[in-house]
């Protein structure tokens, strides 16, 4: 899972959002019930059009918090780290990156 924009950089604005992405094969469904399964919200399924064609996508509110989880197969989607709509250049952080910022958080100490 690949968390883009500016969220990415540390920059939550005064209406938070986060737009995940997930390079897998498995179905939307799958990956909405996961997300049920571990205590997030039902989310509304949804699709957005891009670069590439359709791609699937969750959406729901985690506490304030809009969250836009995109399905990238990775036969349709070269992992990258540009906008899906616009080609741009745009900032990603993985899972680990993340892990680290958290833990600097944790730490008291400046996460990007």
């Amino acid at each position: 899972m690949t968390l883009a924009g500016r969220a990415a950089q540390g920059l939550l604005d005064g209406d938070p959002s986060l737009h995940l992405r997930v390079e897998t094969n498995r179905s939307i469904g799958e990956l909405a019930a996961g997300l049920v399964e571990r205590g997030f919200p039902e989310p509304e399924f949804d699709s957005m059009k891009c670069m590439v064609g359709r791609l699937d996508r969750l959406c729901f509110d985690d506490d304030g918090v809009e969250v836009s989880l995109v399905r990238c197969p990775p036969a349709q989607v070269s992992p990258g780290r540009r906008d899906l709509v616009t080609g741009e250049p745009v900032a990603m952080l993985d899972e680990e990156g993340l892990r680290r910022a958290v833990d600097s958080l944790a730490r008291g100490e400046a996460p990007f």
